[in-house]
C-alpha cells in the first residue's frame, strides 16, 4: 500500500513536469513566431527574400517540408504507426522540431525524448527510437562527407566537426549495441556478489532496463533497415535540394551543394539556431537569409500549429 502510494506520488509529480514542460515548449514556440515578426517588421528577413525569386523560395520550402514529411514517415517505421497514430506522430514531429529551432546545442533532441517518451510509453524506449534516427542521420552525414571527398578532394574545415560528431556516433552505437549487453549482465552478476544491501535493488533494476532496452534496440529495425536506408537518403537528398534551389551559385556543382550543407549542419552542432541568427548583432549573408526565410520559418509557423493539435491529445494521454 505505502508502494503503491508512493508510485502514485511519483507518477503526478511526473504528469506535473511533462504538462510544464509541453507548456514550456509552446511558450517558446510563442517567442519564436514573435522574434520572426519583428525581423520580418524591421526587414531582416526581407532582405533575404529579395536575393532569391519568390518562387525559388516557394520551392525550397516545399523541399525541405518534403524532408519533414519523410521523417515522419521514418519516425512512424520506428515506432509502429499502429500503435499510436499517424496524426499524434505527424504533430508530434513537427511541433519538436520546431522546439529545435530555439534550443541550442541540439537540446531540443532531450526535450523530443521526453515528449516521445509520453506517446511510446517509456522514455528508455522513447531514446532508442531517438538514437536510431540520429545514427541513420549520422550514417547519411558521413556519406555525403564521402562523396565531397570524392567530388572536390577536399572539405572545408567547419565541416570536420559534424564529420568527428558523425563518426564518434556510429561508433559509439556500434560499440553499445554488441558490447555492453554482455557487460552489463556481468556488472549486475558482481554486484549481487559483493554487495547484499537493499540499497542495490534499484541500481540493479536500473541496469537490467538498460541492458533489456539495449537488446531490443537491433528488433525495432529487424526487417526495416532497407526501408529506413532509403527514407533516410530522400531526406538528406531534399536537404540538399533546399541549398541547391536557394544558393544559385552552387547549382550544377553536387560536391559544392553538399559541402555547403555541412557547413551549416556544422554550425547547428555548435549552438547555431533560428532564433540566435534572428538576435544576432550581426549582418547575415542574404543568401543564409533566404535559406531560413524557405526552410525554418515556416517550419517554426507549422510546427506552432502542429503544437496547438498535438496538446489537447498528448493531454489525455
Amino acid at each position: 500500500m505505502i508502494a503503491w502510494a508512493a508510485h502514485t506520488r511519483r507518477r503526478s509529480a511526473w504528469e506535473i513536469a511533462s504538462r510544464v514542460l509541453l507548456a514550456a515548449a509552446i511558450a517558446a514556440l510563442v517567442y519564436l513566431l514573435a522574434r520572426i515578426v519583428l525581423a520580418a517588421c524591421n526587414g531582416t528577413l526581407a532582405a533575404g527574400e529579395q536575393s532569391s525569386p519568390w518562387w525559388a523560395i516557394g520551392l525550397a520550402g516545399l523541399a525541405y517540408l518534403s524532408s519533414h514529411m519523410l521523417r515522419i514517415l521514418r519516425l512512424a517505421l520506428l515506432v509502429g504507426a499502429w500503435r499510436v497514430g499517424m496524426r499524434t506522430l505527424g504533430s508530434f514531429h513537427l511541433m519538436t522540431a520546431a522546439v529545435s529551432l530555439v534550443a541550442p546545442l541540439k537540446l531540443g533532441e532531450v526535450y523530443r525524448i521526453v515528449e516521445l517518451g509520453n506517446i511510446v510509453g517509456g522514455h528508455v524506449r522513447a531514446a532508442v527510437i531517438v538514437w536510431w534516427e540520429r545514427t541513420f542521420d549520422a550514417a547519411a552525414i558521413l556519406l555525403l562527407i564521402v562523396v565531397v571527398l570524392f567530388g572536390s578532394g577536399s572539405t572545408k574545415p567547419t565541416t570536420y566537426g559534424v564529420a568527428l560528431l558523425a563518426l564518434a556516433f556510429i561508433l559509439v552505437t556500434a560499440i553499445v549495441v554488441t558490447i555492453a549487453p554482455e557487460n552489463l549482465r556481468r556488472l549486475s552478476v558482481f554486484i549481487i556478489r559483493r554487495y547484499d544491501s537493499p540499497d542495490t535493488v534499484p541500481f540493479l533494476r536500473g541496469i537490467d532496463l538498460v541492458r533489456r532496452s539495449i537488446e531490443e534496440a537491433p528488433r525495432i529495425v529487424h526487417a526495416k533497415i532497407a526501408t529506413l536506408s532509403t527514407l533516410t537518403a530522400l531526406i538528406w537528398g531534399a536537404e540538399a535540394i533546399c541549398f541547391a534551389i536557394v544558393f544559385p551559385e552552387l547549382r550544377g556543382t553536387l560536391d559544392m551543394v553538399l559541402s555547403a550543407l555541412l557547413s551549416f549542419l556544422s554550425a547547428v552542432t555548435t549552438g547555431e539556431t533560428l532564433l540566435s541568427v534572428l538576435g544576432a548583432d550581426r549582418s547575415l549573408d542574404v543568401d543564409l537569409l533566404s535559406y531560413f526565410s524557405a526552410t525554418q520559418v515556416p517550419l517554426a509557423f507549422i510546427g506552432f500549429l502542429a503544437a496547438l493539435h498535438y496538446a489537447p491529445r498528448r493531454l489525455r494521454l
